[in-house]
């Protein structure tokens, strides 16, 4: 595959971090794990013992429920960027940050993934900052049809 064959989607403005949000390889579209907020240096708060305590987003006042349906949304609007949706998802990869959230975190995702279900990874992680989910996605969508 050419290099042209391979277009980027990056962050809009300055990006926190050097990756792109997404790349289009063809038919396939990776989207890099993500959550329903985007944190820089300057937002992240530590305790004296420079544990990460506040990364700006509030995620530590928000259940789990709403952090799935904002980061899915936002997997949404990403994948729209490449000309792609939800439906075309094929493979997920997610993290929660404790495993009692399985249950939150899956009543939120079957609402999204009701006709098409992606095979689908979950695992913990627990550097997750403050959020508590992280979700890196594959979609398939020709570009010719």
């Amino acid at each position: 595959m050419a290099t042209s064959d391979v277009e980027f989607f990056g962050f809009p403005g300055n990006a926190p971090v050097p990756i792109s949000l997404a790349v289009r390889a063809g038919d396939f579209v990776i989207v890099s794990g993500i959550s329903d907020h985007y944190f820089g240096r300057d937002s992240v708060v530590y305790d004296e013992d420079g544990e990460m305590i506040d990364d700006g987003s509030g995620a530590q006042h928000r259940s789990i429920e709403e952090q799935t349906r904002g980061t899915l949304e936002e997997l949404g609007r990403i994948l729209a960027c490449a000309g792609c949706n939800l439906d075309d998802v094929i493979d997920m990869i997610v993290w929660l940050k404790e495993p009692q959230d399985f249950w939150g975190f899956n009543d939120v995702y079957k609402q999204f993934f009701t006709t098409t279900q992606p095979t689908r990874a979950v695992l913990r992680n627990d550097f997750m900052f403050v959020t508590r989910i992280e979700i890196k996605a594959t979609a398939y969508k020709p570009l010719r049809d």
